[in-house]
């Protein structure tokens, strides 16, 4: 089962005593490094839920869906930049400036493969 770590989340739709709800969350699947947006749901009990969220199919709620996909879907392409940063700035502590800068120049050109 994969795993997540939760970038930045948006609720967009609530019920029952406000632990029931859709959200739109960015998200860092650990086990492939990659980034994502996904919807899911938290049972009225507040526990997740396994199955795909459902939300009023009314205007506002529909484009607060929308608003916060796109919105979260930012929030893990910068998350992700981020973390492409800290990768590089590890191998320039590792190798130095200039040996980075040939090795980044490789991977950049096809040659580093």
């Amino acid at each position: 089962m994969a795993e997540y770590e939760v970038i930045d989340r948006e609720v967009v739709d609530q019920w029952g005593e406000e632990e029931g709800r859709a959200e739109v969350q960015a998200v860092h699947e650990t086990s492939s490094d990659s980034y994502e947006v996904r919807m899911c749901y938290y049972q009225d009990n507040g526990r997740f839920g396994q199955s795909a969220p459902t939300i009023k199919p009314d205007v506002g709620t529909a484009q607060q869906a929308a608003d916060a996909i796109a919105e979260m879907a930012e929030k893990a392409r910068q998350a992700r930049r981020q973390a492409r940063l800290a990768d590089i700035e590890e191998l320039v502590d590792d190798v130095g400036y200039e040996r980075a800068k040939e090795l980044l120049a490789d991977e950049a050109s096809g040659e580093g493969k």
